[in-house]
């Protein structure tokens, strides 16, 4: 009996150890806290004087305080297709729930997006950061 046992510990240690490495090397992964971004401002059909000082763009944030994203502005033609977008702003503590954009936020547009053809008929506010989703409204740009 007493044989028997020790030719078994040998493999109770081997199977200990393998054991031992496998739950050890797993990752300890901590699932990111995902949250939401919904953009109040500009709100649905707004038109913005872009050649007139500044704008405050405004949301609504649910998430971690630390949380920061990037403020982009997307273009759509007149069938609702993206066109391009162009980035406001980065890293940008979301916490904050408002950005001022301006002043003279017209010219960078007008140099991405160009004028005439190009111009895009609505443009909405994006704010893109890891695991958050986000909405908005599309609104126009004049001058």
């Amino acid at each position: 009996m007493k044989t028997k046992i020790v030719k078994l510990l040998p493999i109770i240690v081997l199977a200990l150890i393998v054991i031992g490495v496998i739950t050890g090397c797993q990752s300890q992964v901590t699932p990111e806290i995902s949250c939401s971004i919904e953009v109040i401002s500009p709100g649905y059909h707004e038109a913005l004087d872009g050649g007139n000082g500044t704008y405050e763009i405004k949301w609504i944030f649910t998430g971690p305080s630390n949380k920061k994203g990037d403020i982009i502005l997307v273009g759509y033609s007149q069938e609702d297709e993206k066109i391009g977008e162009m980035l406001i702003d980065s890293n940008v503590p979301l916490s904050n729930e408002s950005y001022t954009w301006g002043p003279n936020l017209l010219n960078p547009i007008l140099q991405y997006f160009g004028t005439g053809e190009n111009w895009p008929w609505w443009f909405e506010i994006e704010i893109q950061a890891e695991n958050c989703s986000c909405s908005a409204e599309f609104f126009s740009i004049y001058w």
